[in-house]
């Protein structure tokens, strides 16, 4: 009789663990599945840091993201740009174009959602120098601007750091012929302004972008020095000095000239008199 009452209550016993068990993995799998009734509003996101944000959202599916929070402002193929307040955006990347969450980012709209060009105004000091970026220096900044760590900066009137520092170092883009402009700064520390507002830059690193002594002008084209020949540049250097009168009499442009400004064929003598026209 004591045998049987003693294996009854270890029955007990463990029918009790295994009800706790299921309960406590209910609750865990509630509270940390990816449904539409965990996923947080976009005014608690914009409480929470950048890595918290991660831990939340990866593996949501970007449908789910759009019947909570709605259809973003900006938006791709790759990615979603929703704003959390009046100075920092949310922009979620996905796998394989359109399916899961796989990296989020907080901080300002650097960029708009169709780069046609950018200008690129480097002032050190007293000295500047402006010139058109390429498509390949286009990515590498957009790449470089975009894996910033930034924080949101609110100064005093008159604590800003241009306000109380002198000098430094600044490199602006404009982007679209005004479409957006961002600088990077080195007053100090490293800074983002843009649209009047101050992030302080985490991880600072240069600008992707080689100097003036890498690149080489012919009319409207910028060309980088270490791409083309010791040939070719001695052509340019040639063709820069030569007068306006003397350039349209040119009828020969190097072929590396030809592939890299898009010209129909090497020898056609009308490339020269439409460039200087």
């Amino acid at each position: 009789m004591i045998k049987y009452k003693g294996t009854q209550k270890i029955w007990i016993l463990i029918v009790l663990a295994v009800i706790a068990v299921a309960g406590w993995t209910w609750s865990y799998g509630y509270h940390n599945r990816k449904s539409n009734d965990n996923l947080p509003n976009l005014q608690s996101i914009a409480q929470m840091d950048e890595a918290e944000v991660n831990k939340i959202l990866s593996g949501y599916r970007r449908t789910q993201l759009l019947e909570v929070w709605g259809e973003p402002p900006y938006s791709s193929s790759w990615e979603d740009v929703w704003l959390l307040n009046n100075t920092d955006w949310l922009t979620v990347n996905y796998k394989n174009d359109n399916e899961k969450v796989v990296v989020c980012s907080i901080g300002p709209m650097l960029f708009p959602e169709y780069i046609k060009d950018i200008t690129y105004t480097c002032s050190v000091y007293s000295s500047d120098y402006s010139r058109q970026l390429n498509s390949e220096e286009i990515a590498d900044v957009k790449d470089w601007a975009l894996g910033l760590d930034l924080m949101y900066m609110d100064f005093p009137d008159g604590g800003a750091p241009n306000e109380v520092y002198a000098g430094g170092e600044s490199y602006t883009f404009d982007i679209n012929h005004g479409e957006k402009v961002f600088s990077y700064l080195n007053i100090n520390d490293y800074y983002i302004f843009v649209d009047d507002h101050w992030y302080f830059v985490k991880n600072p690193s240069e600008p992707p972008i080689s100097d003036e002594s890498d690149v080489a002008k012919f009319h409207d084209n910028t060309l980088k020095t270490s791409e083309l020949s010791k040939e070719t540049l001695d052509w340019l250097n040639w063709y820069n000095e030569c007068s306006k009168e003397d350039q349209l009499a040119v009828s020969y442009i190097p072929a590396e000239l030809y592939k890299r400004c898009g010209y129909p064929s090497a020898g056609d003598e009308s490339a020269v008199q439409a460039e200087n026209e």
